[in-house]
């Protein structure tokens, strides 16, 4: 009898009626959209940011394993890299990044026809636009004997000259 007494005054959670009958309280609609709406924004926010982590690491890991070249030179020390036969030549990358190889001025003067004068940085008998894109300064009309100026006797002639 001792037993019915506890179980008759322990009330039970869902069992307890509603004095005027009413339907238990619900939670609202607009609720649960909200809080719907966080989730799915909470899940995509989270998924881009993994993608852009994912993306900044694998660029990471491809720097570090292709280092990027400053010249030409060492374009061609890159193991994988291609250096085309061309004139001048070009490297490409695993990149795919290009670099074409400088040229001194005595190797442009000899590639287009001139004649190099290693003691003046000069190249004879070039054209003007070829002089001045290697960096060179053109002169139209420059004597034969500009480098022996006590000679008694110099032809009258002009010779294009591009000094370096």
């Amino acid at each position: 009898m001792l037993m019915e007494k506890n179980k008759a005054q322990i009330p039970l959670p869902n069992k307890t009626p509603n004095p005027l009958g009413q339907p238990k309280p619900t939670v609202p609609e607009s609720k649960i959209k909200r809080k719907i709406a966080f989730i799915v924004s909470f899940a995509v926010l989270t998924a881009l940011i993994l993608i852009f982590l994912g993306i900044f690491g694998y660029q990471k890991y491809i720097s570090s394993k292709y280092p990027t070249p400053a010249d030409f030179l060492e374009c061609s020390k890159i193991p994988g890299s291609i250096v085309q036969e061309s004139y001048p030549a070009t490297c490409i990358t695993k990149k795919g990044e290009r670099f074409i190889q400088e040229l001194r001025p005595n190797e442009i003067c000899i590639s287009v026809g001139g004649v190099w004068i290693e003691n003046y940085n000069e190249c004879e008998g070039i054209e003007e636009n070829v002089c001045t894109k290697a960096g060179g300064s053109f002169e139209s009309c420059a004597s034969p004997c500009r480098h022996t100026p006590k000679v008694k006797a110099c032809i009258d002639l002009c010779i294009k000259v591009c000094k370096f």
